[in-house]
């Protein structure tokens, strides 16, 4: 059981009034390749949890002006804060105490004098479990959508089936050819929609091998595969040279085809489609960009479009299931890092995400 299994590291956060404890409780935990944030004054715990959350918190108990017992039960409080892990770091380890601790909402404690091997075994269980929680979570929050889907999005080409199917008796025999067409073009839709669920279904359901993927002869592949896209048409490609990285080469293909392909199908109006693509090397992280002058969208509904079957397009102006960026952001977060879009109406829009070095 190894947290650190998607190349994501996971974060923990330590609120201790000691420096010495903390760097201490670090140098254990650098080990295994967590990322460390400390904070000696409890009285700032939210406003640093405001800026960015933690996936584990270690928590002094006694503290000056504020008391661990006191911020875990604000924490527990919160829906905002309630599921991140607290383990408390107690030399108070009566029995007393630590039912005081769980009373307040804590998953853990660690007795002072820290132990190094009890003090990683109780972070990797606690982040192990989280991790598990959240899968759990977002597969709930996919079921929802997906029956939101099947009432709706599905439901509607059958109905229109339906509606026409009813038509038929009543007309004239030269407006039978026209309506059987506009079934046939339902049906389609129809087929179209199961065909990508179980398109989704199997693409995450495979084993994920890892290997060094060359982006630039990757991006060169796919374009390649997308060749029919620019066919009569002036497009543009200005792609960086990429670095090399190591993931799952099929998922992160797939990844490529849906971006560059809504590239090239939104800028279908464009006298000139221009698609660009680069990378910068951060500090524990590749962040690639792929930006082009297409039809954009508004911001205000960007959220959206990581959702299962969302568009902001109607499929008269471009055609779509609306699972492009959901597909996209599972297999970015299945290695271990971020997608996120932005853009404009009219001007385009810029997809960012990125992988661990």
């Amino acid at each position: 059981m190894n947290p650190v299994i998607s190349g994501k590291r996971p974060e923990i956060l330590i609120i201790d009034d000691s420096t010495e404890q903390i760097l201490f409780i670090d140098a254990i935990l650098q080990e295994k390749k967590y990322l460390v944030r400390a904070l000696t004054d409890a009285g700032k715990t939210f406003e640093t949890l405001k800026k960015k959350m933690p996936d584990l918190i270690l928590l002094d108990v006694v503290m000056p002006h504020q008391n661990g017992y006191s911020i875990c039960r604000e924490l527990k409080k919160s829906a905002q804060y309630r599921d991140i892990p607290v383990i408390f770091l107690t030399s108070m380890a009566d029995s007393d105490s630590i039912v005081t601790g769980f009373l307040a909402g804590a998953q853990d404690y660690v007795a002072k004098p820290v132990n190094s091997r009890e003090l990683l075994a109780r972070v990797e269980t606690h982040i192990y479990l989280k991790q598990q929680t959240d899968k759990l979570k977002e597969a709930y929050q996919e079921i929802e959508a997906f029956s939101h889907m099947v009432s709706h999005d599905l439901k509607a080409p059958l109905w229109a089936i339906q509606r026409l199917a009813k038509h038929t008796h009543a007309a004239e025999p030269e407006e039978l050819g026209e309506l059987i067409d506009m079934m046939c073009e339902k049906a389609d839709e129809a087929v179209n929609l199961i065909d990508r669920l179980s398109e989704i279904s199997r693409m995450f359901s495979a084993q994920f091998v890892e290997e060094s993927i060359d982006m630039n002869l990757l991006v060169a592949e796919v374009l390649e595969f997308l060749a029919a896209e620019t066919e009569d048409r002036i497009v543009e490609f200005h792609i960086s040279n990429l670095p090399n990285v190591r993931g799952d080469k099929m998922l992160i293909r797939q990844v490529l085809v849906n971006i560059f392909g809504n590239a090239l199908k939104f800028t279908r109006g464009r006298d000139k489609a221009v698609i660009e693509m680069s990378s910068t090397k951060m500090s524990s992280q590749y962040l690639f960009k792929v930006k082009d002058n297409g039809a954009g969208f508004n911001m205000k509904y960007g959220d959206r479009l990581f959702g299962i079957f969302q568009r902001l397009h109607s499929s008269d102006e471009f055609e779509g299931t609306g699972t492009g960026l959901l597909i996209i952001k599972k297999i970015i977060t299945r290695h271990g890092g971020e997608v996120s879009i932005s853009g404009e109406v009219e001007n385009g829009a810029e997809i960012s995400f990125t992988l661990p070095l």
